[in-house]
């Protein structure tokens, strides 16, 4: 049987060759002696090490002993937070396509790890989006929506005539009374998390929406009223996620999208719902009882307003107290920016954040969950997503000083960690940051991208 070893020899390299083998296994990477923040616990961080095998992490366990090995990154003095989620972007508004890629990657680079893309032109980003999911180490996981709202509604939005806006699964007009059912099969086809409802959709269509996105697996999310309904009919709808603090002033009385402009009517609203606490008492009953999701977008209104424009917009105002009255009601907060990534340098994310803990009354630790564990559910990844866990993707942010005692230091970014692909930021936009950054600790790290 002499003859027996060289063959299976061959075999075995021509079935590696073939790639019918299983590759072996890349090494392991090993986050050493790091303070591990977990966002969702009460309990204080704890001091351990964090074994990553690929793309999940399998371990997160008491800092042992030892000097540090090949594959091991000297975690000292550093904080590990999951991988950050920006809850509302868009990625294909006009001239964006073209640098779509470098600030997905520049975001990463600032700890986005994840987005969830909230209506745009799907063909321009699902190549991205697909290759995001299949661990590509420059991009940020894209879980996007299918945008459905009345014709009138996509008329007056003004899409370039590319989009074919109202008229593709993604971009889809709904008709009154008519069969959910196509629509949310077209939807599903395209690759979407969710559908997203914006206005001119009556509560009875937001109900059947709901029902039958949900059937498939789909999550839903909506602005905070869709019109004509109010902010109640869409939580008994079935939404997961609410979008715009702002708009839950229109339980009060239903305003039509395109009186958005109008301030004094809308003010008129915040008054009536701000006057009207057992209403506003009622309304975060039902959303807390649904488990209904708020995305506050505090840091989007600032950017849209026109230019020379200063000091706190009265809607932005009655925005802010409505935030601080939903966390005080105990309703789970999103963190999103309904913006492009990207704003002078920095992910618009860290903003949010900021404006979260400043004016929305949210602890630090508070905040970070609404970027983490509240965003995650949002896109229906809790299990896999938002927190350091064995079984989780190695989503990983490491930072050089504490975001629990400053939310400011979540923006102190040493390096990013995705889908178990260590990157190291070109700049940070902290001091304590650059010391770390510029140190030995990344010697033994064999995975650098």
């Amino acid at each position: 049987m002499s003859w027996l070893h060289p063959l299976v020899s061959a075999l075995a390299c021509a079935a590696l060759l073939a790639g019918t083998l299983p590759r072996p296994p890349e090494p392991q990477l090993v986050i050493r002696r790091v303070t591990v923040v977990d966002p969702a616990a009460e309990s204080a961080e704890v001091v351990s090490d964090v074994v990553i095998q690929e793309e999940h992490i399998i371990a997160v366990r008491p800092a042992e002993p030892g000097p540090i090995q090949p594959g091991e990154i000297d975690g000292t003095d550093l904080y590990a937070i999951p991988g950050l989620v920006d809850g509302h972007v868009h990625l294909t508004v006009p001239n964006y396509p073209d640098r779509m890629r470098a600030d997905l990657n520049a975001a990463l680079l600032d700890g986005v790890t994840s987005v969830r893309e909230m209506g745009g032109d799907v063909p321009a980003f699902r190549p991205l989006a697909d290759s995001s999911q299949k661990g590509d180490p420059g991009l940020p996981r894209i879980f996007y929506a299918a945008l459905l709202a009345s014709d009138s509604w996509f008329a007056a939005q003004h899409f370039p005539v590319s989009f074919a806006a109202g008229h593709r699964p993604w971009l889809a007009s709904v008709e009154p009374a008519s069969d959910p059912d196509p629509l949310i099969r077209a939807a599903a086809g395209a690759g979407v998390t969710g559908i997203k409802l914006t206005s001119g959709i009556a509560p009875e269509d937001v109900e059947a929406l709901s029902r039958a996105a949900h059937a498939v697996g789909l999550r839903v999310w909506s602005h905070a009223a869709v019109h004509p309904g109010r902010p109640s009919d869409a939580i008994r709808a079935g939404v997961d996620v609410l979008s715009h603090a702002t708009l839950l002033a229109w339980e009060t009385q239903a305003i039509d999208w395109t009186d958005n402009d109008n301030a004094s009517r809308w003010m008129q609203a915040c008054r009536a719902l701000a006057g009207d606490a057992p209403r506003r008492a009622s309304l975060f009953v039902q959303m807390r009882m649904s488990g209904t999701l708020l995305e506050p977008t505090l840091a989007a209104s600032r950017h849209q307003r026109p230019p020379g424009r200063k000091g706190l917009d009265p809607v932005d105002a009655c925005g802010i107290q409505l935030t601080r009255d939903a966390h005080a009601a105990g309703i789970s907060l999103v963190a999103g920016t309904d913006f492009f990534l990207q704003r002078a340098g920095r992910a618009v994310l860290h903003e949010e954040l900021h404006l979260l803990v400043r004016d929305g009354g949210l602890s630090p630790r508070e905040a970070l969950q609404a970027a983490t564990v509240n965003a995650a559910r949002a896109v229906g990844q809790q299990g896999s997503l938002g927190r350091l866990r064995p079984g989780f993707l190695a989503d990983v942010v490491l930072l050089s000083a504490d975001p629990t005692i400053d939310i400011d230091n979540a923006d102190c970014i040493v390096a990013v960690i995705k889908a178990g692909r260590l990157r190291l930021p070109p700049f940070s936009h902290c001091d304590t940051a650059v010391a770390h950054s510029s140190d030995q600790r990344w010697g033994n790290v064999i995975r650098l991208y």
